[in-house]
């Protein structure tokens, strides 16, 4: 009876460990963060131990554990670890408005003296192929994408844009960050951080509902709103002032070091829930 149950206990293990290295060869699966899945060694085999005894499961002579895709192995999730499977560029002219939504991966803005706006994407693919729909109307460019399979399946993109065109940036797991704009702004992020450097525009929002959120002006603006659930908000203005200054925070604590006039014209509103609030000139 004992000697049955070691044999099933065996079997249960090499079922586990040929699990894991058919994962590990389909790169389907993106391992956490801070996790490290066990490698094939130099021989090309796995050694699981149960009760003090090995198993080895086989593999592939020469196999690396990885799958090729595209310009290079693809072996990256939302962490940014590894290489895309591909890069692309491309240039777009006539655009006013830029539109950009995503459902996991990282966004960078960049404002320049260009006249047209150039896209370049870092696509990841697993198993399954991130979906992207780009669309040019009038003035307006709109780009949204998004992956309904699992593993590292996301389009990360850095944008460049001439300084003046509105942005609006919506993503719900990813990484946000803009710099050297001067047109209005509204960036949101359900989990990750948001950044948003060098602002000169006069209208501009940041949000995140798990994250820290940091702005940081060139100029003073007519209404700067910054808000985060859970994390912190910083916001650094010129100095001088007087800003009319709004906001408050549950659990944490509130840092103000700009003169403030509640009949000042350049309001800043800053809300968290759950972080600290600071508000600094800078």
């Amino acid at each position: 009876m004992v000697r049955g149950s070691r044999i099933a206990v065996l079997l249960a293990a090499l079922a586990a460990a040929v699990v894991l290295g058919g994962c590990a060869q389909t790169g389907g699966q993106a391992s956490p963060a801070g996790v490290t899945l066990p490698q094939s060694g130099s021989d090309g085999s796995d050694g699981v131990a149960v009760d003090g005894e090995s198993v080895t499961v086989e593999g592939e002579d020469g196999a690396d554990g990885g799958t090729s895709v595209g310009q290079s192995s693809s072996s990256s999730g939302a962490d940014g670890s590894g290489s895309p499977a591909e890069v692309t560029t491309e240039e777009i002219s006539g655009v006013g408005r830029l539109e950009v939504s995503t459902l996991t991966g990282r966004i960078s803005v960049t404002g320049t003296d260009a006249s047209t706006v150039t896209v370049t994407r870092s696509i990841y693919r697993g198993v399954d192929e991130p979906e992207e729909t780009v669309r040019h109307d009038g003035d307006l460019l709109y780009i949204d994408s998004g992956c309904n399979g699992v593993g590292p399946c996301q389009i990360d993109y850095e944008l460049a844009v001439p300084r003046g065109v509105a942005v609006t940036i919506d993503t719900t797991s990813g990484d946000l960050a803009t710099s050297g704009l001067t047109g209005p702004q509204s960036v949101t992020s359900v989990s990750g951080t948001v950044s948003l450097a060098d602002v000169q525009g006069t209208d501009t929002t940041a949000k995140s509902t798990s994250g820290d959120v940091e702005v940081r002006l060139l100029t003073p603006p007519t209404r700067l709103a910054v808000e985060s659930v859970s994390g912190d908000v910083t916001v650094l203005v010129p100095g001088g002032g007087p800003y009319r200054v709004i906001g408050d925070t549950l659990t944490g604590d509130a840092e103000i070091g700009v003169p403030t006039d509640p009949s000042a014209s350049a309001t800043i509103s800053v809300n968290t829930t759950s972080g600290d609030i600071s508000v600094g000139a800078g």
